[in-house]
């Protein structure tokens, strides 16, 4: 019976750890895109129907000779060359920015390292692709620091290729810190299906399924999650944030058994990944609370921990 309590006690205190860092949360995906991908706008393929239809609008044009036609023609060229030069500086700030990011391996000196350089490479702190990197590298030590940094950043006037990801990593700091009611607004607005990368898709469903699931619209998210596979290889990168959106999802919506078995999953991936749900100080159900907190007390390196710590206790006690 002491053995239990103080499994029990480090149960909890493994989720203490956690408390008030991302570590307690599902990891987060690089949200930004891949900067070896090529946009749309700008494949090879994708150009060469947009040249072949400029140049046939300019023949018939000119094959037409309305002065009124061939100007149409030349404002539509000269704004299309601006799209895609735009889009051209997109990519170009995106790998600048990401290529920051790769720095930031290292641990806590490499991320404020990092963190400096995007404040010197946005100075004023307008640039939306830099903040969400920034906001990204801060929610590793502060998330509530990163969440003030998104709080700043009006969404509407964003660039609408990233408008989803800066709802979906703001919303997702909201779940961390337990303020589903605050992450739902966000997540109803998120468009999953213009995630083109699977792994994005999977990360904004896992945002959007988890807060449905938090927030009274359960059916719903298990319903979203039953379309996608985290054991799916495309998934990848976000198999612990979906399985994580389940246990949720599963739960309340009174799939207890479908609950237990994702927070296996869980624990087979990092068994940390429960404190998420055993923590007592998280605003979860005390049924999951509970459930959880059985299942780590059964894990060998927390039997492990609680046995060094009741040894330690017999210990001092001497």
């Amino acid at each position: 019976m002491a053995e239990t309590k103080t499994a029990a006690k480090t149960t909890a205190a493994v989720g203490a750890r956690k408390t008030g860092a991302l570590s307690k949360a599902p990891p987060t995906m690089d949200l930004l895109q891949d900067p070896t991908a090529t946009p749309a706008g700008l494949q090879k393929r994708n150009l060469i129907i947009l040249g072949g239809a400029l140049v046939l609008l300019w023949i018939t044009a000119f094959a037409s000779g309305s002065k009124l036609f061939v100007g149409i023609i030349a404002v539509l060229t000269l704004a299309v060359a601006g799209l895609l030069f735009w889009v051209w500086r997109w990519v170009q700030k995106q790998k600048s920015v990401l290529s920051i990011m790769q720095e930031a391996t290292g641990g806590k000196e490499s991320r404020a390292a990092a963190i400096a350089k995007l404040d010197a490479h946005d100075v004023g702190g307008k640039d939306v692709v830099s903040q969400l990197a920034k906001a990204q590298l801060v929610a590793q030590d502060d998330p509530d620091a990163a969440i003030e940094i998104l709080e700043k950043i009006d969404i509407a006037k964003a660039p609408s290729p990233i408008q989803d990801e800066v709802r979906a990593m703001r919303a997702q700091l909201y779940l961390v810190r337990d303020r589903p009611r605050d992450a739902r607004e966000l997540a109803d607005a998120i468009t999953i299906a213009n995630a083109q990368d699977p792994a994005a898709r999977g990360m904004l469903a896992a945002v959007v399924a988890e807060t449905w699931a938090r927030t009274g619209k359960h059916k719903e998210a298990v319903d979203l999650l039953g379309t996608i596979d985290p054991d799916e290889s495309a998934f990848e990168k976000v198999r612990v944030p979906l399985l994580m959106a389940r246990v949720f999802a599963h739960f309340i919506n009174g799939q207890r058994e479908l609950a237990r078995k994702d927070l296996r999953a869980l624990m087979g991936e990092n068994y940390n990944y429960l404190a998420r749900f055993a923590n007592p100080q998280s605003k979860v159900h005390p049924e999951l609370q509970k459930m959880a907190r059985e299942m780590l007390q059964k894990h060998p390196e927390v039997q492990k921990m609680a046995k060094q710590q009741q040894n330690r206790a017999a210990r001092r006690a001497k």
